[in-house]
């Protein structure tokens, strides 16, 4: 994982900003598929960064948006965020993040998809972060929507 400022920038649009559910303002390791992987979400979109295998032991850890921001105001253009700023940023948390894994097992793997109604934003905000155009693969018209690029995954909820 290696995200350029403007990368950074998007991944804190899709943070949640909202003090009443303060686990979802943190980007949070979980363990998924066997790989350890940082996920961020506001509920209505998600971004899941595969992480080096070595960080699984740190599944529950997180980075505080308040943190992240202030990374992000210190970025020079040429600046990254990668795996490295990732180990050295988690801490341990007493927030209860949601399961992502579970939720995305969930998912069933075909169904109608005559019309879907998304956030264009929230679209927009996820191809920003992944640094490049997204194809979605729909799973029928009120389960999310799901990109995967080099083992990281974009999750984008459909307007009911």
């Amino acid at each position: 994982m290696r995200l350029a400022k403007p990368q950074v920038k998007a991944l804190l649009e899709i943070m949640s900003s909202d003090d009443a559910r303060p686990a979802l303002c943190h980007a949070w390791i979980e363990n998924i598929n066997d790989y350890p992987q940082l996920v961020a979400t506001d509920s209505y979109h998600a971004v899941m960064f595969k992480l080096p295998r070595d960080m699984d032991g740190q599944a529950g850890e997180s980075i505080s948006r308040t943190d992240l921001t202030r990374f992000y105001k210190l970025m020079e253009r040429k600046d990254s965020f990668s795996d490295i700023e990732v180990m050295g940023m988690v801490k341990k948390s007493d927030h209860r993040f949601p399961a992502m894994g579970q939720i995305l097992d969930k998912v069933p793997g075909e169904g109608s998809t005559e019309q879907i109604s998304f956030n264009a934003r929230y679209a927009s905000n996820l191809e920003k972060v992944a640094g490049q155009p997204l194809i979605y693969k729909t799973t029928g018209k009120l389960n999310p929507m799901t990109a995967n690029i080099d083992g990281n995954t974009f999750i984008l909820m459909p307007l009911k």
